[in-house]
This record gives C-alpha cells, structure tokens and sequence, in this order.
C-alpha cells in the first residue's frame, strides 16, 4: 500500500518543528538581550540537527581552513564539516578544527536574522573559504566539489522574497563580493535559494518558498552534496513541494573575485 502524500509532507515539516523548539528555548530564557550567546546557541543546535543525520566519523564543529604548502587561511566558520577519513586534520578539538583543504566536506555560515547585511557576511565568509580550499583559485574545480551554504533563524521582512532577490542581485554585483562561492541559503521557516555557476561571469540564482520545508531542504541538499551519493527519491519530492513563490534568475558578476 502506497504511503499518503501527506504523510511525507507533514514529516519532514516535523524538522523544523524540532529545530524551532530547540533554538527558542534560549530566547525564553534570555529574552532580547545576549545577542552574542543567542547567536552561539543557534550554531550549536544547527551541528547537533546534523550530527543525528550524518555519518558519525565526520567532524561537525565551528573551525577553519588552513593549505598546507600555499593560499590564504580562511576565516573562523561556523559550521566546518570535516571527513578524517579524507585527510588528517591539524587540530581537531571539541569546540573547534583546524584542517587542510582535502580533508573539508562542507562549510556553513550561520546567522541569527536575516538581513542584506547579514548577506554580505555570509557571502564573504564562503568566499575566504573557497580561497583556503582553492588555493586562492588556483585550484577552482576543488571548491566545486564541496558544499557551501548559509542558514538564517529568522527574518522581520514583510516582503522576504523580493528583498532576497534584490539584495542577492545588488551583492553579487559588487567587485567586492563575488558570492557565487555560496551554494545555497536558506531563511528559516520557508525559503529556499540555490545559487549555481554558469560561468565565469554569471550565476543561475533560484529562489523558492514551501511551508516550513527550508530545514528539510538544508538537510536533504547537504546530504545529496556528499561523495558517493546521488540524488534522492525524497530530494526530488522536497523539491515539487516548492510552489508557493519560485524565481530564477541570473546575474553578472565582477570576475576580479577580490574581496574587500
């Protein structure tokens, strides 16, 4: 017997139920203050969301990348998702790793609220990343192959949608700001944004909002990015549950990638 559609649905909605309880339970305690520690909370609940899911021999931790012999170390990131098996790390601590390009399967950017603001510091964050794996771009084809994305708790926008659009249109034509180092956002509870490569001087961008799916949509994506796994039956239904607003447009970007 088949299983109802919305079963499937209503499941993995349930995961931003989870994820919601999880990270108000510092908000009640602490009210509108402590931002800093707000911030952190949120961070270590979205590594423990991923440390249930995953494979447990990857590191989840905040950390940062460091080339071996040549390229720019990257900033502090938030979430740095690490594969001992790949590679051994130089550090690997419980709050924090230090590791080589060859070993990192994905890095996050974190951020509380959404704002154009907060966007341009997720986007630079990915940005110093992809140096550190890339070798200051000497090395493209490596960041290719590893997964990068933003995740936002919250946002106070009436029009979230159009802000996104715009803002993403305003930044990643900035000379400062390149972006397309970023794979893909997400805005909690409902948006959805993938960001591809066309080419040198272009990305496609998609922007989608289903109901309370963007968690699911982190997750699944995250998860279909990993070596050695291709695309899912539920990755496919996540994606044709995305119909409440869906827009796809390109963007010419400065090809200098010099970050300011």
């Amino acid at each position: 017997m088949s299983k109802p559609l919305g079963t499937t649905v209503d499941f993995v909605r349930s995961w931003s139920l989870e994820l919601d309880a999880a990270a108000n339970r510092v908000r009640q305690l602490i009210g509108s203050r402590h931002w800093l520690s707000d911030g952190k909370h949120k961070e270590a609940i979205l590594k423990n969301f991923l440390k249930k899911y995953i494979n447990n021999k990857m590191i989840v931790s905040s950390g940062f990348i460091v080339p071996c012999l040549s390229g720019t170390p990257s900033g502090e990131i938030d979430i740095l998702i690490v594969s001992p098996d790949m590679g051994l790390p130089w550090l690997s601590e419980s709050e924090i790793v230090i590791t080589p390009p060859e070993n990192v399967i994905a890095h996050m950017h974190v951020k509380s609220s959404y704002s154009k603001q907060n966007l341009l510091d997720v986007f630079r964050s990915a940005e110093a990343a992809w140096r550190a794996i890339t070798k200051d771009g000497l090395s493209p084809e490596v960041g290719e192959k590893i997964w990068s994305s933003a995740f936002f708790f919250s946002s106070d926008s009436d029009n979230l949608c159009s802000d996104v659009e715009r803002h993403i249109k305003e930044l990643l034509a900035l000379s400062r700001c390149k972006g397309s180092e970023l794979k893909a956002i997400y805005v909690f509870p409902d948006l959805v944004v993938n960001i591809k490569k066309s080419d040198n001087s272009s990305v496609s961008v998609n922007i989608k909002k289903a109901e309370r799916l963007a968690v699911a949509a982190f997750l699944i994506q995250f998860y279909e990015s990993m070596p050695g796994v291709l695309t899912t039956d539920l990755g496919d239904f996540l994606y044709s549950q995305s119909t409440d607003y869906s827009e796809s447009f390109q963007v010419e970007v400065n090809g200098d990638n010099k970050n300011g």
